[in-house]
């Protein structure tokens, strides 16, 4: 049997949601009661609690995208497709959750708040499918990464990030998107139709946690404040006898890599006989993602050249393994 789109299930379920509210609503309003405080905050905690870190959103925008190479932009796409689907995962969190006894006013602001994240998700997946079919981008050719880089600005900003990425700045920068559409939309159009909504969203919030505060007589915490709470474990440094066993593997994932500078212009590694010395000075891994930092001293199998390089591997996990994501300059 064929599958509905994900993106249709959640969207029905959002139909059926609404029709629930709505006559939920009705009723309250005919009995003149509230819903039960202990459904209401527990549905409250899923629509506020922010998604999984991905450390990586965070970063987005200190990668050099004036001088980035196929591999980049193909991870930036996948970062891009990560973001949908966090997005996506939220809504569903959200619409799959169990309403019985939540009060009227809370669900009608998650049920706004999925639409929006359903939204954004939309407009993530289409920037990932350009970042797909644009693989082919020579260096200088920034109109994707200069948008990219100004969403990963807001990504730190808990569940927030998604709201704030529709702030008036990234709605110019989609203007470079050229003929991108999104739902049939030009994606500066879309954009700035997901910013709007978004603060009319942050308008939304503010009302229900004044009116389910004043009802119950308890405090409904903001977005931010759940982020706040959410427990990151401290970076820990990868020792040095573990950096030594590791540096035949980060040799190896590096041969196909450009790194460019401006000293030494653009440079591929190409084969392990260029690699002169190769040390992994250290190393730190952050649950999610790892950092090595790497001095090479390389000589041109054929050219003969020989220069100097320190720069950054950055590593995110993958179930059970790490894929390298992103080289630059340090």
């Amino acid at each position: 049997m064929k599958k509905p789109p994900v993106g249709k299930t959640i969207l029905f379920f959002l139909v059926l949601l609404v029709s629930f509210v709505s006559g939920c609503h009705k009723n309250n309003s005919q009995a003149g009661t509230a819903g039960d405080l202990k459904a209401t905050m527990k549905f409250w905690e899923t629509i506020q609690a922010p998604s999984p870190q991905n450390t990586l959103f965070g970063r987005i925008g200190d990668f050099q995208y004036e001088t980035a190479s196929p591999q980049d932009l193909q991870a930036f796409g996948l970062l891009m497709q990560q973001m949908a689907d966090s997005c996506r995962e939220k809504a569903s969190q959200i619409t799959s959750a169990n309403i019985t006894g939540v009060d009227v006013d809370a669900a009608n602001y998650g049920v706004q708040k999925a639409q929006l994240l359903v939204g954004y998700a939309k407009l993530f997946e289409s920037i990932a499918q350009l970042a797909e079919n644009q693989n082919n981008l020579v260096s200088g050719q920034d109109f994707l990464f200069g948008y990219i880089s100004a969403l990963g600005r807001h990504a730190n900003e808990g569940e927030d990030a998604w709201l704030n990425a529709g702030k008036e700045e990234l709605v110019d920068k989609a203007k470079s998107f050229g003929n991108l559409q999104v739902e049939g939309q030009g994606v500066a159009t879309y954009a700035r139709s997901l910013r709007d909504t978004a603060s009319q969203l942050q308008t939304t919030e503010m009302q229900t946690r004044v009116t389910l505060t004043q009802r119950y007589g308890k405090e409904f915490p903001t977005t931010q404040s759940y982020g706040d709470q959410r427990h990151t474990s401290a970076p820990l440094e990868i020792a040095r006898r573990k950096l030594n066993q590791m540096q035949p593997n980060l040799a190896k994932d590096l041969l196909g890599r450009k790194i460019t500078t401006a000293a030494d212009g653009t440079w591929t590694f190409d084969s392990p006989s260029e690699y002169v010395s190769f040390d992994a000075l250290r190393g730190t891994n952050y649950g999610d993602v790892m950092d090595f930092v790497i001095a090479t001293h390389v000589k041109g199998s054929f050219s003969g050249a020989e220069h100097n390089f320190q720069m950054l591997m950055t590593y995110q996990k993958n179930k059970d393994t790490y894929r390298l994501m992103f080289v630059k300059p340090f």
